[in-house]
C-alpha cells in the first residue's frame, strides 16, 4: 500500500457521507467525513492498515485500502469555477458540482452549474477552462 502515497485515489464519496462504510473509515476520522467533497483525493500517506487521503488544505482522513481505488487525478474539482461555450457559441461561466470518470472514454465527465441551475449537458476536460478572472 504505500506504492500508492502521491497517487490519486477515488472514493464511494455518497456511500461515506451517508455512513453506510463506517467500518472502513479510522475510528478517530467519523468526524471528518462531513468535510468530504471530492470523490477523488491524493494519498498522502499509509499508517497501520489505512491509507491517508488529503480531502481539503486542513483535513485528511484515514481509510481502509478496500474501498479506495487508485485513479487519475482529475483536471478540475467540485467548486471550481469554469468557463465554456454554449450551443449558440456564447461564453458560459459554471462551477463544478460533480465529476465521475467514464469508462468507455477513458477520461472524467464534468457536471456544471451555470446561473444556479445545473446544466443536463456533460462536459470533457477539453470543454472547460478555469476561470481565473473569479
Amino acid at each position: 500500500m504505500e506504492n500508492l502515497v502521491g497517487k490519486w485515489g477515488a472514493i464511494p464519496i455518497k456511500d461515506l457521507k451517508n455512513r453506510e462504510l463506517n467500518i472502513f473509515v479510522h475510528p478517530n476520522d467519523l468526524e471528518s467525513l462531513d468535510k468530504l467533497e471530492q470523490p477523488v483525493n491524493l494519498i498522502i500517506d499509509f499508517e497501520s492498515d489505512y491509507l491517508k487521503l488529503k480531502i481539503n488544505n486542513s483535513f485528511s482522513i484515514r481509510l481502509k485500502p478496500a474501498i479506495v481505488q487508485e485513479a487519475q487525478k482529475p483536471e478540475y474539482f467540485i467548486n471550481d469555477k469554469v468557463k465554456t461555450i454554449n450551443s449558440q457559441g456564447f461564453f458560459e461561466l459554471g462551477i463544478i458540482k460533480d465529476y465521475y470518470w467514464h469508462l468507455k472514454s477513458n477520461k472524467y465527465i464534468y457536471l456544471l452549474e451555470v446561473n444556479g441551475k445545473m446544466k443536463s449537458r456533460r462536459y470533457y476536460a477539453e470543454d472547460l477552462e478555469i476561470d481565473n478572472n473569479n
